[in-house]
């Protein structure tokens, strides 16, 4: 990470329990639209890319960062998950790098590009990342853990 802060990557912030507590809230109410089949896949995709992503900032900010803005704040916000929860998280990252490209695609250049296979796998990988960024939040931030949590 401090690589990153020298780039200016990411810069230092105090973490909140407020703060926390409407990120994971919003992770949770994306994961949860993106399993709404009524919707199309492209905007479940999105939905859970974004609840992806979220989890990742929420881990960041736990840490006391945040994301640099544009360019790249999304960029860094999902690869930071293999710093803040620990390299078995590298694989996740490289992952969750692959869907923000295609996420962009959908979101501003091209629709249809997933089906419902690559929204399934998706959210299994969200499910199970919120469970993790949960759990490590309980280990290593208990003050940070939302009521409920």
């Amino acid at each position: 990470m401090q690589s990153w802060l020298e780039n200016g990557w990411i810069r230092r912030r105090e973490p909140s329990l407020k703060e926390i507590t409407s990120l994971l809230a919003i992770a949770r109410r994306d994961l949860a639209a993106s399993r709404v089949v009524a919707l199309d896949s492209d905007n479940r995709f999105v939905l859970a890319y974004n609840a992806a992503r979220t989890l990742c900032n929420l881990a960041l900010s736990a840490e006391g960062y945040t994301a640099a803005k544009l360019p790249n704040e999304h960029q860094r916000q999902v690869e930071s998950i293999e710093f803040t929860l620990g390299p078995t998280k590298k694989e996740l990252a490289s992952y969750l790098t692959l869907i923000r490209g295609k996420r962009h695609n959908l979101e501003y250049e091209r629709a249809g590009l997933v089906v419902e296979r690559d929204v399934t796998e998706l959210i299994a990988k969200v499910d199970a990342l919120h469970t993790d960024v949960v759990n490590w939040l309980r280990a290593a931030h208990p003050k940070l853990v939302p009521p409920g949590a």
